[in-house]
């Protein structure tokens, strides 16, 4: 679940940064992310636009927690027959 948040957080952080709407300047990396959901179509238009490689990678790293959290099931599995 934090895996899926903090890429939330990272395409709503690149969103915040090029969208000429916004403010400007810094502000809270996790707040901005609770900030933006309301823009959850323009930030994902702007991911699928822009940063296509971003959205690859967040879907790649969901599959390997995946396959590592299987993974430790059947390993735990195997050591609990003995």
């Amino acid at each position: 679940m934090s895996g899926r948040f903090f890429g939330w957080a990272f395409l709503a952080a690149d969103f915040f940064q090029h969208d000429p709407s916004s403010p400007g300047g810094e502000t809270d990396f996790f707040g901005n992310a609770l900030a933006q959901i309301p823009n959850f179509g323009p930030v994902i238009s702007h991911a699928f636009a822009n940063r296509l490689w971003l959205i690859i990678l967040i879907v790649v790293l969901e599959f390997v927690a995946l396959g590592f959290g299987l993974l430790t099931k059947k390993v735990e599995r195997e050591l609990s027959r003995k």
